[in-house]
């Protein structure tokens, strides 16, 4: 698996909205990260704890996340199964207030990926 795949769906998922759920402009929505090298990443995040990312290679990611207080989600991978299930968990800070057709920049681990949230799937 990529080195920068949590990385990047902890960034593509600081998507929040100034209510109770961070994530509420994402569902039903697409995320669209495009890294430092030019690929793009398309994340999708369901109301249900659930997320798929689709990587520029066609490869698609499946995982859970839940909330570990207010701001703190937790992402886990559940397909294809991690070989390595101590690194199937990563949990990150979700910051921001980012809404439906906005675009802007993350910076994580030194990169800065481009962030946009787009309407539909």
């Amino acid at each position: 698996m990529r080195a920068h795949l949590m990385a990047a769906a902890a960034v593509v998922l600081s998507i929040g909205a100034a209510h109770a759920d961070p994530f509420e402009s994402a569902y039903g929505n697409t995320v669209t990260t495009t890294l430092p090298d030019g690929s793009k990443q398309v994340a999708y995040v369901n109301r249900d704890g659930t997320w798929e990312q689709h990587e520029a290679d066609g490869m698609v990611i499946k995982g859970t996340f839940v909330w570990k207080g207010e701001r703190t989600a937790c992402f886990t991978i559940v397909d294809p199964t991690p070989k390595d299930a101590s690194k199937a968990t990563h949990c990150h800070d979700i910051a921001g207030d980012h809404k439906l057709g906005e675009t802007w920049s993350e910076t994580d681990n030194g990169q800065t990926f481009t962030m946009a949230i787009t309407a539909g799937r």
